[in-house]
């Protein structure tokens, strides 16, 4: 077993770029972490090269709709043991990034607009990891919920559980608020 580090480079934070790796990593059973940075995404896992590969093209292959990479590299680094596969919270460095702009309603959050059994029903500022806004609120990288406008509103225990639930669409959505929660 080896341990690969991925660096990859572009629009890749505000994208829902985070849990689309969570996700092809646990299927992919593999362990090790990833992380958004100044320069882009980080990734490390320890498997066998050939399967490190597998998931490398993928993630370029398979990425976010909305994500656009402009540098990817995959090299070999110290061996690690990691118990699971987790997203490790932002670190600062270098800025390199590509600033996400705001981005229009996408089909799933206006189906949820206009469903009336929908808890957003109507809410006027229905966002998740594939629209709303981004460049407009942001106040400093990396693209968290702390730097951006969205810091002053405290989510709801029903949107805290889908931003912390990597398997939700709004998970780590900075914009994420109901009409219990957020902007009035």
């Amino acid at each position: 077993m080896q341990t690969f580090h991925i660096h990859i480079k572009g629009r890749v934070q505000g994208v829902g770029f985070r849990p689309f790796v969570y996700k092809l990593a646990k299927s992919e059973k593999l362990k090790g972490w990833v992380c958004n940075s100044a320069d882009g995404v980080h990734i490390e896992i320890t498997t066998i090269k050939g399967k490190a590969i597998k998931f490398y093209n993928a993630c370029l292959k398979s990425k976010p709709h909305l994500a656009v990479i402009t540098d990817a590299t995959i090299h070999e680094v110290s061996p690690e043991y990691f118990s699971d596969f987790t997203i490790r919270e932002s670190s600062n460095g270098n800025l390199e990034l590509n600033i996400s702009p705001d981005f229009g309603m996408c089909a799933t959050c206006l189906n949820e607009l206009n469903d009336k059994n929908n808890r957003r029903y109507m809410y006027p500022f229905i966002t998740c990891t594939d629209c709303g806004p981004r460049y407009s609120i942001i106040s400093q990288l990396p693209y968290d919920r702390a730097y951006t406008s969205m810091d002053s509103f405290t989510m709801c225990q029903d949107c805290q559980n889908e931003y912390d639930d990597p398997w939700d669409r709004r998970y780590f959505s900075q914009t994420n608020s109901c009409d219990t929660c957020g902007i009035r």
